[in-house]
């Protein structure tokens, strides 16, 4: 685009120089016409005192000055049409620098639009950008959070699989040691003493393993799988303890 500028502003130059040639060749020619003009008068003044004597000098010159005359209309003329082309080039030239003007005015415009319409996209995908950030921080929190509920759940299911494994080996002491405990009061107090004491058992396991679930959160050993069999037991067990 500068090297367009730069080319039009030296073609104006060049036009510029033609039109100012133009004029300098056309007030030369009106000096030259004047100045014939001059001589022609003074020449013609010579011819008529010596008429007498030079009419065919007369005639000659008469004759000369008129072919100069026809050479100066000529002249002129061409001058004309010289200048006058000069100024249809200046004319054609000023369009031209009008229409470049008004093209380099369009494309401006339409570089400045394309920029902002490419701001407004880029606003508009580092918003969706953090949105989509926000998004997932929540979704890792909630995740987090579940992940957190889960390990509390199966430290707790671990934590009652413990307890039920202690509270059924103890009613099957209380039977083993009291010796048919059905037959005196004696031997029911005797058997609630290993029953207390698994009691005590499962309240230390409980308590050994919520400090174990503090320290190491998601690293709870993994528990059995539970045992039909001594489900089974305890529900007998339970019936032993109804019919005491």
């Amino acid at each position: 685009m500068q090297a367009e500028l730069a080319a039009e502003r030296q073609a104006h130059a060049a036009t510029q120089a033609r039109l100012e040639a133009g004029r300098t060749e056309l007030e030369a020619g009106r000096r030259q016409l004047d100045a014939l003009r001059t001589q022609f008068s003074t020449e013609l003044e010579r011819a008529r005192e010596a008429v007498t004597l030079a009419q065919e000098r007369a005639e000659a010159s008469e004759r000369r000055s008129l072919r100069e005359l026809d050479q100066e209309r000529t002249a002129r003329q061409k001058s004309e049409r010289t200048a006058e082309d000069l100024r249809a080039e200046l004319a054609a030239a000023r369009s031209e620098a009008r229409d470049v003007a008004v093209a380099q005015a369009e494309s401006r415009a339409k570089l400045e639009a394309q920029a902002a319409a490419l701001a407004d996209r880029l606003a508009e995908a580092e918003q969706a950008q953090r949105q989509a950030a926000g998004d997932l921080d929540a979704m890792q929190a909630e995740l987090a959070a579940a992940q957190r509920r889960a390990e509390r759940a199966e430290a707790e299911a671990a934590l009652a699989r413990q307890l039920l494994a202690t509270l059924r080996v103890a009613p099957r002491e209380r039977d083993g040691g009291g010796g048919g405990g059905r037959r005196r009061k004696g031997g029911r107090s005797a058997a609630t003493a290993p029953e207390a004491q698994g009691d005590g058992q499962g309240d230390a396991q409980q308590d050994e393993l919520g400090e174990a679930q503090g320290e190491e959160r998601g690293d709870a050993p993994g528990a059995a799988p539970p045992n039909h069999q001594d489900e089974g037991n305890d529900s007998s067990d339970g019936s032993d303890d109804s019919k005491d």
